[in-house]
């Protein structure tokens, strides 16, 4: 098994992925932000990476305040920024100080938008308000340190989690591939040319699945099990009302439309529906095996 094998086992959250960083061009929606969860060495960087090519972002290695506010927000100012991808949140966890400053901001910047900023004994109001989303992954055990407080300040309300883990076979397989040097071969990203926000509609049919859709997801992640420090586990109610789920899933939905006519679709269709259904299997904490 090569690498380009290994990629073809997260071949579906690639895609979702993806799909995600196309949420920017959906008119009437904000990007979408994504968690990506599982074990060490599980590949999440190296999908992430896939998506330094995507048009509006930007690939990082750490954020902080600082950075956040004086270097990407201008950026996002112009409109030519609207993913944040960063390459492992643990490494921004480690900046305790700054990150207690940074969450409450990145709230903001991926709902309702940054519109006033008080920092360094300055301050600053934008209008219309800043708004860009998050990609970025972290592992289980870095995640369930800090799931308790993400959950109290709605930091993961704000985004969705993606989670998997491999599978027996599958690590069989990467051991192979390392044991004989095997390598993945570069691919370019190839992106639909869209220069303008598209506006695409949804069916009546098509929204009461999306709403079904999104309900259903809801329910599934309203209980999450995490191990602690002592191994043992701790079961939190992760319930909500569903109603940032449910227009995340609207705009992803609308974003798949584009990936796959290409952006000249006009409206979602049966086909990217149940598409979506398939993608969304790893929009959870189950951990799916692959």
């Amino acid at each position: 098994m090569s690498e380009d094998a290994e990629m073809e086992k997260v071949k579906d959250i690639i895609k979702l992925m993806e799909v995600i960083t196309l949420t920017s061009y959906v008119k009437g929606g904000n990007p979408v932000s994504a968690l990506i969860i599982a074990k060490a060495e599980s590949g999440k960087t190296e999908i992430l990476k896939i998506l330094k090519g995507y048009k509006h972002t930007i690939f990082l290695n750490d954020l902080s305040f600082k950075p956040l506010t004086e270097t990407l927000f201008p950026l996002i100012k112009e409109g030519k920024l609207k993913h944040i991808i960063v390459a492992d949140f643990i490494n921004v966890t480690q900046h305790k100080k700054s990150a207690d400053n940074l969450i409450p901001v990145l709230n903001s910047l991926m709902e309702e938008g940054v519109s006033e900023l008080a920092y360094y004994g300055s301050q600053a109001k934008f209008t219309p308000p800043l708004n860009c989303g998050l990609l970025t992954g972290i592992t289980k055990r870095y995640f369930d340190k800090h799931i308790i407080f993400w959950r109290q300040i709605g930091f993961l309300t704000r985004m969705i989690p993606i989670s998997y883990s491999y599978s027996a076979s599958t690590v069989l397989e990467i051991n192979t591939a390392i044991m004989n040097q095997e390598k993945r071969k570069d691919e370019s990203v190839v992106l639909p040319n869209l220069k303008t926000l598209l506006d695409i509609k949804i069916t009546k049919p098509i929204a009461m699945q999306l709403q079904t859709i999104s309900e259903m997801l809801c329910n599934t992640n309203s209980v999450y099990i995490s191990i602690g420090d002592n191994t043992r586990t701790r079961k939190i109610e992760m319930e909500s009302y569903g109603f940032r789920l449910h227009k995340i899933i609207r705009n992803i939905a609308k974003a798949l439309s584009i990936y796959n006519s290409k952006g000249k679709g006009k409206e979602v269709t049966q086909e990217d529906v149940t598409e979506l259904t398939k993608l969304i299997a790893f929009v959870n904490f189950n951990f799916k095996e692959v």
